[in-house]
């Protein structure tokens, strides 16, 4: 090899990139489809069906929006449901967004899950609104995009959820008036309850005809007792399929006097104070199982659990948890949903008035269970996702959890239960159970930090400093407030972070706890690092490292070793800068963490270019490529492709461009990535239009 590292054909580097460039497979431009299917015994909103369709058929220049108010109750998500239905054919991707299940209903951390939804990789979006909304309007523009949106509390959020396609629509529904989006185009509708015609065309569905013959004067009254709401007519009906030899007349009779006797408050007023009653009502002729497991849920954080959570909630009673849960579901009082159970708001603002008149020890054990399963399987999550990172969570604690297939299948386990995890952390905390608040909020690092919902995290976040200093537990305050600096780094709120990493070290300085110490000493080198001080950052890692070396951490040494090669590198240290990576990749290798070993190689590649050793630097990112491309995660690989694409520019080497190009823009071209656009100017100016 000449002493610049180029050998003496050149080319020969970038012909060893062709067996990489066909392992790595763009993702396809697969249909997305995120609503769920509606419901089996839906009635009536013909209307409603009428207008989406119209909407949805007719000529426009901008996309239609159909805005839906009524009050709990009113079957509002059933009808998006439903309305997406009648119009799949028209449409090639729909999304579903629930912003009562975004934590805080922040608009960035909204936008960033209809952009995941999208398969728009966040790491590429910066954090803020309008960086996100601006990307959003990319990758919808011009799709035939349906997006429906449920629990809207103002007009503003469903503007910023709007698609830039003429071809797509939103489909939105709150308990609020959603009259200010008609200023500007939109259809608004009202969801008032069923008429008695389709309540009791809806009672006929459950119970069947016979059993309503010569009742249609109760029905109606029944109707007008709960305002039509589908929820409370299906409540109704499953009373009387428990009680076979009750009449209509008699049920509506005693809901009527529960009215009459419950004199309407602020908190139960209309609708909500007349369906109290028929909760009421229901609650009294349950089995009794089945009663105890329904106030149980109305009493522990969140409206969503896995099924092992409730277990844990009833180990210390007789209850068959899977007999109970069945029936719950049967009774429309719970609804299956991806791994577990999901209850109503308006079901558990009924269970939880009913929940916590129980005993308050039992209650309280009850609550305590639950959050320590919820940990449990947060913890085992977590170490399956990544077994070998420093915590200071007891490592004991994912014993007799559910085991995880693999790091992928923990990683699905967190994305679906992220939200209900945050819930979990206020109720521990709120519980006092400060030790399992911080130690859920630490099992969530690997998601926290791949999905870049910031809202989230630093709610989260704060609530775990919090608990941690209440518990007295330095080490755990530390560590805490590391996570949060973390996030606060990544929206670009240095002071912030400066702050929390600032207070962690002078914990870290009482604490006689060297891993601690080196960890908060990682964490300042990558703040000083975000400063653009690579002096003081190869500080804060030199020492780390030294504190590593000293414990025999062979991944905190690795890691160490390579962000000090990133500061040697900027500093122009470069044979140091060498010999740093070549140590973090041998020791890095082995460990099973592939995306560490392509970091690491692909930080040598930098050295390697900035030494002009171009053949040493491509190999190096064939490699890394390597390494992460069976991952099948097209994102770990857009970095070294734009390294290898900017070496062959400087080669000269317009074949080899052109073939980095061409998968680039395969990568970008799968999820309208603006990117793509550069690249494709890229390929003209090279004579390859569209790579071809």
């Amino acid at each position: 090899m000449a002493a610049d590292g180029n050998s003496s054909q050149p080319g020969r580097a970038f012909d060893a990139s062709e067996p990489v460039l066909n392992a790595i497979r763009p993702p396809a431009a697969a249909r997305i489809w995120t609503v769920s299917a509606p419901v089996g015994n839906f009635v009536n909103r013909t209307e409603l069906v009428a207008a989406v369709t119209a909407l949805a058929t007719t000529p426009r220049s901008r996309p239609p929006v159909l805005a839906i108010h009524g009050v709990p109750g009113s079957g509002k998500t059933s009808v998006l449901r439903r309305l997406a239905d009648a119009v799949e054919e028209y449409f090639d991707h729909a999304i579903e967004l629930d912003l009562e299940q975004i934590p805080g209903g922040a608009m960035a951390d909204v936008l960033g899950s209809a952009l995941s939804d999208l398969g728009v990789d966040l790491a590429a979006v910066p954090p803020d609104l309008r960086s996100r909304r601006s990307r959003f309007l990319a990758v919808t523009d011009r799709r035939r995009v349906l997006v429906l949106v449920d629990g809207a509390t103002d007009a503003a959020q469903i503007s910023q959820l709007t698609p830039n396609s003429s071809a797509a629509m939103v489909i939105a529904a709150g308990n609020i008036r959603l009259d200010d989006l008609a200023l500007d185009g939109a259809t608004v509708r009202r969801l008032g309850g069923l008429d008695a015609e389709h309540g009791l065309e809806l009672m006929s569905t459950i119970l069947g005809a016979d059993r309503l013959a010569g009742q249609n004067d109760a029905v109606d009254r029944l109707v007008t007792l709960c305002s039509g709401s589908p929820l409370g007519l299906k409540i109704a009906a499953r009373q009387l399929q428990l009680e076979p030899e009750l009449s209509v007349e008699h049920l509506v009779a005693d809901l009527e006097s529960r009215v009459h006797d419950a004199e309407p408050t602020p908190a139960r007023a209309g609708i909500r104070h007349s369906l109290t009653a028929i909760f009421d009502s229901f609650e009294d002729v349950m089995r009794k199982d089945v009663a105890m497991t329904y106030r149980a849920l109305g009493t522990v954080p969140a409206d969503r659990w896995p099924k092992e959570t409730i277990t844990a909630l009833l180990a210390e009673t007789t209850v068959d948890v899977g007999a109970a849960l069945s029936e719950l579901v049967r009774l429309d009082l719970l609804q299956l949903t991806d791994g577990g159970y999901r209850m109503l708001s308006l079901v558990r603002s009924h269970a939880e008035r009913a929940g916590w008149s129980t005993d308050t020890g039992l209650r309280d054990a009850g609550r305590a269970r639950m959050i320590r399963s919820w940990r449990s399987l947060a913890v085992a999550a977590d170490h399956a996702v990544q077994r070998d990172r420093f915590r200071v969570t007891p490592t004991d604690l994912e014993a007799g959890s559910p085991a995880f297939a693999d790091a992928q299948d923990a990683m699905r386990w967190f994305e679906t239960w992220h939200d209900a995890l945050l819930e979990v952390i206020v109720g521990a905390a709120a519980q006092g159970l400060d030790t399992e608040a911080w130690q859920i909020f630490e099992a969530c690092w690997p998601f926290h930090t791949s999905h870049n919902l910031y809202h989230e995290w630093i709610k989260a976040g704060t609530v775990a400093v919090e608990s941690a200093e209440r518990s007295a537990d330095r080490r755990a305050e530390a560590r805490m407030r590391c996570y949060r600096a973390r996030a606060w780094m990544e929206q670009g709120d240095l002071g912030q972070a400066e702050a929390d990493i600032q207070a962690a070290t002078e914990l870290s300085n009482i604490v006689d706890d060297r891993a601690l110490r080196a960890s908060v000493l990682d964490f300042e080198g990558q703040l000083r690092a975000r400063y653009g001080d690579a002096a003081s950052a190869l500080a804060a890692f030199d020492e780390s490292l030294r504190l590593n070396e000293e414990l025999g951490d062979r991944r905190g040494i690795a890691l160490q070793s390579q962000f000090r090669g990133r500061c040697l590198n900027q500093l122009g240290r470069y044979d140091e800068a060498l010999a740093a990576l070549n140590r973090a990749e041998q020791l890095i290798t082995g460990l099973g963490d592939h995306r560490a070993e392509s970091r690491i190689l692909h930080s040598k590649a930098r050295v390697f270019r900035a030494l002009r050793r171009s053949d040493d630097a491509v190999e190096a990112l064939n490699d890394a490529l390597r390494r992460v491309a069976p991952l099948g995660q097209t994102t770990l690989v857009v970095a070294p492709l734009e390294l290898l694409r900017q070496l062959a520019q400087e080669a000269g080497d317009a074949v080899a461009e052109t073939s980095y190009l061409t998968k680039l823009q395969s990568i970008f071209a799968a999820t309208d990535d603006p990117r793509g656009t550069a690249v494709g100017q890229r390929l003209t100016e090279l004579g390859h239009l569209g790579g071809t």
